[in-house]
């Protein structure tokens, strides 16, 4: 099972794009992108409206929520069975029933900035404070999470880090402003700000997308953010 979450910032084109490159052309080269790595589970965040989610026909979505910018949405190859949704501000939760067992998938788009810490942990303790502790699921999006709060999430939450199981130093960063001139004069950093966290999943790969220069000018990509894809299999119970 293949998952890709992804930041899209609200499709708008970087500073850096040619002048002629507007926003339908960002739009196109999301899909292409997403096309070409065909997941299985698509989680975005930072829709520009809750509309965007009709484009992608061959899946199922969950109702989209809105976050500090934009919406999230979780969507689901068609096949298998979505229930038990629950959406508030920042999070989803929706329950996915397969052939091979169900799990719990959770969306994400915390609050940002990093005294906001523990507000971010309260967030995600919040959308998983109903589910039994053993509960297989996915949480996965852009935590705006800092490197140091990584341990807390994992032990309150009994988690998994996708990037710590399989990743690499080539994908740590999924924010890398050093390269990525998205913003004009921006300041140069990077952080591994979108995370895959995971209970009774085996994780088999982990990838960046978007983390491609889309054009002849230096520093052209297509979000802020660059996204991630995993590879993700059940767990034997």
């Amino acid at each position: 099972m293949k998952l890709l979450t992804w930041n899209i910032s609200l499709t708008n084109p970087s500073f850096s794009a040619p002048d002629d490159w507007d926003t339908s052309l960002n739009v196109f080269e999301i899909h292409r992108i997403m096309e070409d790595e065909d997941p299985d589970i698509i989680l975005l965040q930072e829709m520009p409206k809750a509309n965007f989610a009709k484009r992608f026909v061959d899946y199922d979505f969950t109702p989209p929520v809105t976050s500090h910018s934009g919406w999230l949405s979780s969507f689901v190859r068609k096949g298998v069975q979505l229930t038990n949704f629950y959406g508030k501000e920042y999070t989803s939760k929706v329950e996915v029933i397969t052939n091979e067992g169900s799990f719990f998938l959770i969306s994400c788009h915390l609050v940002p900035y990093k005294q906001n810490a523990s507000l971010r942990l309260s967030q995600l303790q919040n959308i998983v404070s109903d589910l039994p502790a053993d509960a297989t699921l996915i949480i996965a999006g852009d935590m705006n999470m800092r490197e140091d709060e990584t341990k807390s999430v994992l032990e309150v939450l009994s988690v998994e880090d996708a990037f710590q199981l399989v990743g690499s130093k080539e994908d740590k960063f999924t924010w890398n402003s050093r390269v990525n001139k998205y913003a004009n004069k921006g300041f140069e950093y990077t952080a591994r700000y979108d995370r895959v966290f995971v209970r009774g999943f085996g994780v088999k790969a982990f990838g960046l997308i978007g983390d491609k220069q889309v054009s002849e000018n230096t520093g052209h990509f297509i979000s802020d953010h660059y996204g991630i894809t995993v590879e993700l299999e059940l767990s034997a119970n």
